[in-house]
């Protein structure tokens, strides 16, 4: 068992409008792309990442800090490229939220592993299992509320060394000290 919080980037990738397709064919049909895409094109474009989840029209991606020089810009780069990919193949517009924290420790057997439920093979823990995932999700919710537009929201911790002039931030409260952090929104790719 893993038992160690560790440092992480997690980015949550949406697509745009894939619920106005609801009722014909094309939504599900973009939803099963979506995982084809994901699937397929991980390796080659999130080298630097550690694992994807997706479901419905999202995508939550996992990449674990090291320390190195310059690798939260490495990873965001990744991502920036990700999401351009995924735009570009389904031919729907996405946006993503970023957020670096770290994720629990797993304190659960893995399936196979003889320890724990004979069942645990049935569930499954997400290892993005964090506050930084559920800071994802407040900031989904914040620009929502706020009705906003961006396709980027980058947590500043993740934006230091991000060379980017056209941007505005937003103050949003995050987990779990429910203070106040700047998230930087940017309108376009990053690169």
């Amino acid at each position: 068992m893993d038992e160690e919080w560790k440092k992480c980037i997690l980015s949550y990738i949406d697509i745009i409008g894939v619920k106005a397709h609801a009722k014909d064919s094309r939504g599900s049909s973009i939803m099963r792309r979506l995982q084809s895409y994901v699937t397929n094109g991980f390796e080659k474009h999130l080298s630097n990442h550690d694992h994807a989840y997706v479901w419905n029209d999202s995508v939550l991606i996992v990449a674990y800090l090291k320390d190195h020089r310059g690798e939260k810009m490495k990873l965001l780069r990744e991502v920036n490229d990700f999401k351009r990919y995924l735009d570009t193949a389904l031919v729907m517009p996405s946006f993503a939220v970023v957020v670096e924290g770290m994720t629990f420790p797993s304190t659960v057997s893995s399936p196979g592993s003889g320890v724990g439920d004979a069942n645990s093979s049935k569930v499954t823990v997400l290892k993005a299992s964090s506050w930084a995932m559920a800071n994802c999700f407040e900031i989904e919710r914040e620009l929502k509320r706020r009705k906003l537009k961006k396709n980027w929201y980058i947590d500043s911790r993740v934006t230091k060394g991000l060379r980017r002039p056209s941007r505005e931030d937003m103050q949003v409260t995050l987990l779990p000290a429910n203070r106040e952090r700047a998230v930087s929104m940017y309108d376009d790719y990053l690169w």
